[in-house]
């Protein structure tokens, strides 16, 4: 965890675009998390007080087909409250309550544990939430590469690829040794690799986090607001959508950054159709506040309202919304940049 401890001390201490508060609002529910190394990990359900602040972090996952095998419930709520048995815990659950304790933070957010499931109230409460709880966390860890919970945060590494292969060369008649290996995959390669980049709720916990701690199939990756970086040390070519996207401030910047996140976004799975706007509603929170005198319409901006109908989709769909609604369906639109196309 050398690296790891060497991004977020860079993070916290060099990025102002990464600036937190020391602590920022707690959401209603978190789990706490026993802070003494020393004593096996104990874990709860707090529920603190309205305006009450601290430090957390929260968990980027895929449910999976069958979901989390433990699951906040209105019959679960009270024991829950007094203690989650460890034992009953999803792998990557359990590792991330470790890596919590570890960064010496108290609380942790996992969704499917602070939101009561079986509760449709509690939903609509919470929903509105979670662009807020992101944005708010210390860190997000991102379990990208596991298709389910119980996955863990840590894959089996290829040897080869971190191992790379060992060719004798000569230069000037003298032996020398060099290593080769894999080409490195940038972000957006793995994005179509790797189970937790192909969801749309993720997408937007990404863009909304202040910094994220990916786990992939080969390696630590991290992203925040400033900064992109991995364990192999390759840099990324082009710029992370994240960044430009904590930076388009002017027009021309801010259109293009949306055009790319709808894009992004609508490329991605959603278990529920009727989830399609409400999992993008935070990232379009986000932007209405770096251009606080627009108006936001279903995915679209009253100022560029002419320009964001001139998209396309080539294939076939059955009409659920409105055809000039961009995220209205399955698919990835593109966006003409220019009228005068």
């Amino acid at each position: 965890m050398s690296e790891v401890s060497q991004w977020l001390d860079t993070c916290t201490k060099q990025h102002p675009k990464c600036h937190l508060a020391e602590n920022t609002p707690l959401p209603s529910r978190v789990l706490e998390i026993d802070a003494s190394p020393d004593h096996p990990l104990k874990l709860r359900l707090y529920r603190g007080a309205p305006d009450e602040m601290g430090r957390y972090i929260c968990l980027s996952y895929c449910w999976g087909p069958k979901g989390s095998p433990v699951q906040l419930t209105k019959e679960t709520l009270s024991q829950f409250q007094q203690d989650i048995a460890w034992d009953t815990l999803p792998l990557t659950f359990q590792h991330a309550a470790l890596l919590t304790r570890q960064f010496g933070v108290r609380y942790l957010w996992i969704d499917s544990l602070c939101i009561v499931q079986n509760d449709s109230e509690d939903w609509r409460e919470h929903c509105p939430r979670m662009a807020e709880i992101y944005h708010n966390a210390y860190i997000t860890l991102a379990a990208s590469a596991a298709p389910d919970p119980q996955a863990g945060l840590y894959s089996i590494s290829d040897d080869e690829w971190a191992r790379g292969k060992e060719i004798f060369s000569t230069s000037g008649g003298h032996p020398i040794r060099v290593f080769a290996r894999a080409p490195m995959l940038d972000m957006n390669t793995r994005r179509d690799r790797e189970p937790l980049f192909m969801r749309a709720w993720a997408y937007q916990e990404r863009m909304l986090s202040h910094r994220i701690l990916y786990f992939s199939q080969r390696e630590m990756m991290w992203e925040c607001n400033e900064q992109v970086a991995c364990q192999c040390l390759h840099l990324q070519e082009q710029m992370s959508l994240k960044i430009a996207f904590s930076e388009s401030a002017n027009t021309r910047d801010f259109n293009l950054c949306w055009n790319e996140i709808v894009s992004e976004y609508s490329s991605r799975n959603l278990s529920h159709t009727a989830d399609r706007l409400p999992a993008l509603a935070g990232i379009a929170k986000r932007m209405h506040s770096l251009r606080a005198n627009d108006t936001y319409i279903a995915g679209l901006w009253r100022s560029t309202l002419c320009q964001d109908l001139i998209w396309y989709d080539s294939r076939l769909r059955v009409h659920a919304r409105p055809t000039w609604q961009a995220p209205h369906g399955p698919g990835r639109p593109s966006v003409m940049q220019s009228l005068s196309k």
